[in-house]
């Protein structure tokens, strides 16, 4: 606002010192001005001339016509540039009135508003500071609960962590034990296994062995007639079921008590006949159960001595594909129970026991 003030004052010094200047350095009024006509003529007047006296004075009224219009509008001049110079003075002073008045106004306005600024900003600040107390102790607070948190945690981890170890050890002890239980059990099965295996071997041996002298007599009864042959007969049967009641599933026993009764059937007639080929019948069938083949020879051999090829047939396929015939040369040239298929394409076309 004072630097406003200082700078109208100067411009209205400066305005009102050029005005100056310029009327001081004009005639100050017509009276100058006929001074200076009046003193032309007094000059022409001593040169004697009247001609030149007549043109100067001519020349002198007219310049005398000028110069009073121009004083005259000198004069005007003046007045108009008083006039001006007021409206200017009073335009300058209404102007500096007016911005001072004005920058008076925005000056409290903004003093006011800066106050109200500089207040709102010490709120503010005020604020900010309790805000950053608060987040300093909320951030205190935070890290209080969050340690204590970790701390939880890592007690609770700690916890987990040795009841896991509790846990695997007591399962590791668990399955060590069911291991060590069922490697017992399975020792003690092995042993049973290994127990009953070697019993089981012991009572093929003792079957085996009176199957043998089943047999060893067997070959004997054939070499005899009559009683005699009939009594060998009898002695073998004894020895093939004394085999059997050792080991109930030796197959072989059956097998080779069905072919003795046959033999012997091959030395009888009639009904003695027939009931000898039917207990053979029993004994291969019992044989067949226990091992599919191990009475299909037998049986075949009975089919022959019916009559019924069909069966013959059957029976001697069944022995081929387990395996459990006899050898080519015995049943074509010595079995006569076969005799009667020797000469057939189809019994010819038979893999017996070692052909493939």
């Amino acid at each position: 606002m004072n630097n406003i003030s200082r700078i109208a004052g100067v411009i209205i010094l400066t305005i009102t010192a050029s005005c100056l200047a310029d009327v001081n350095s004009a005639p100050q009024n017509t009276a100058d001005i006929n001074t200076v006509v009046k003193t032309a003529p007094k000059i022409v007047q001593q040169d004697d001339k009247p001609v030149k006296l007549l043109q100067e004075n001519e020349r002198l009224k007219t310049e005398n016509v000028v110069m009073e219009k121009a004083v005259k509008a000198y004069e005007k001049s003046v007045i108009d540039l008083r006039v001006a110079f007021g409206l200017i003075v009073g335009l300058v002073g209404a102007y500096v009135s007016i911005m001072a008045f004005r920058n008076t106004r925005e000056y409290r306005e903004a003093i006011k508003e800066t106050k109200e600024a500089a207040k709102e900003a010490k709120e503010t600040a005020k604020e900010a500071e309790k805000a950053a107390e608060n987040a300093r102790n909320w951030e205190e607070k935070s890290s209080k609960v969050f340690r204590g948190i970790d701390t939880k945690v890592q007690q609770k981890l700690e916890e987990i962590e040795k009841r896991a170890d509790k846990i695997i050890t007591d399962k590791s002890n668990e399955v060590i034990k069911l291991i060590s239980e069922i490697a017992k059990e399975e020792r003690k099965k092995s042993q049973e296994e290994a127990e009953k295996e070697r019993q089981a071997n012991e009572l093929q041996v003792k079957s085996l062995h009176e199957m043998y002298l089943g047999i060893t007599i067997l070959d004997q009864a054939l070499k005899k007639e009559g009683v005699e042959s009939d009594n060998l007969f009898e002695q073998s049967y004894t020895k093939f079921k004394k085999a059997i009641e050792i080991k109930l599933d030796m197959y072989l026993v059956l097998k080779y008590w069905g072919g003795a009764l046959l033999y012997q059937a091959q030395k009888k007639e009639g009904q003695e006949k027939k009931k000898l080929v039917q207990e053979a019948r029993e004994k291969s069938l019992q044989a067949e159960q226990i091992k599919k083949g191990g009475g299909a020879y037998n049986l075949a051999c009975i089919a022959a001595i019916e009559g019924n090829e069909e069966e013959c047939k059957k029976w001697l396929k069944i022995g081929e594909e387990a395996g459990e015939l006899e050898n080519r040369e015995w049943a074509m040239k010595k079995d006569e129970d076969l005799k009667a298929y020797w000469d057939k394409d189809w019994f010819k076309a038979i893999k017996w026991k070692g052909e493939k």
